[in-house]
């Protein structure tokens, strides 16, 4: 495997853990239930699955989303290998090179991946993935952009690995919109281990000065909405610095 891919996932690694991440629990069941088979969840203050002890070790892994005939792929950013091209232009051989720096990362000694898909733009059109062959709207392409987001979720099921979906937070109507059909299409894949909605919240809110009580409303419609669309997942808010705890605690 390509050398700067491995220097790239160590790096990210030592970024991501040297945050906080705040994890919240819609999973109300005990370890005994049924909804929460092959799910991880929290009992006693420490991740669980199936009644045994879970330590996610996790590292960040960008993706590039891209429309290949009429399917959208979730494809391995490109300057994880040759940063001039994309070394892979079929969705067999996209999902194939995924699954072989999936396998790298194992090896590595991870066993979570969160895999980033917050970098969208908005037009007057509507909110999209950047793509080399245009622009894929999220309310357009939402069947296409799930069912890429179905193909890599079995590439990491078939390592045994889990994932952590970093999505755009949901202010936007339209983004809202998008992750609820999101949460619904796989609120019973037990792959995904938690969905991240804002990671270190004062850098990327649109609104940076918000009041206790806005960060608390904002916090309760997304617990919200996780309980009503995914009622069997985690989900998290990262904070990088002790100033963030005043709001967004």
């Amino acid at each position: 495997m390509n050398k700067n891919l491995n220097n790239i996932l160590k790096v990210c690694f030592v970024a991501l853990i040297s945050s906080t991440m705040l994890f919240l629990t819609n999973c109300n069941s005990t370890k005994t239930d049924e909804i929460c088979e092959n799910f991880v969840y929290i009992e006693d203050d420490v991740f669980k699955i199936n009644d045994e002890i879970f330590f996610p070790l996790m590292l960040n892994y960008k993706v590039d989303v891209r429309k290949i005939g009429n399917d959208v792929v979730i494809s391995p950013a490109k300057y994880y290998e040759n940063d001039k091209i994309f070394e892979s232009n079929t969705k067999e051989e996209i999902n194939q090179q995924f699954s072989n720096h999936v396998e790298l990362m194992k090896e590595l000694g991870f066993n979570t991946i969160r895999i980033c898909l917050d970098v969208v733009n908005k037009d007057d059109k509507g909110v999209y993935f950047g793509s080399s062959d245009g622009a894929i709207y999220l309310k357009e392409y939402q069947d296409q952009i799930n069912n890429g987001i179905a193909d890599m979720l079995e590439v990491v099921k078939s390592h045994d690995m889990k994932v952590m979906l970093l999505l755009k937070p949901p202010f936007d109507k339209e983004v809202e919109d998008f992750c609820i059909s999101v949460f619904k299409r796989f609120a019973d894949n037990p792959t995904i281990f938690a969905y991240d909605l804002m990671n270190e919240p004062l850098y990327f809110d649109l609104e940076p000065n918000r009041t206790k009580q806005d960060a608390v409303n904002i916090v309760k419609h997304w617990k919200k909405l996780l309980s009503q669309y995914s009622p069997n997942h985690l989900f998290t808010i990262g904070f990088s610095e002790p100033i963030e705890i005043f709001e967004w605690d």
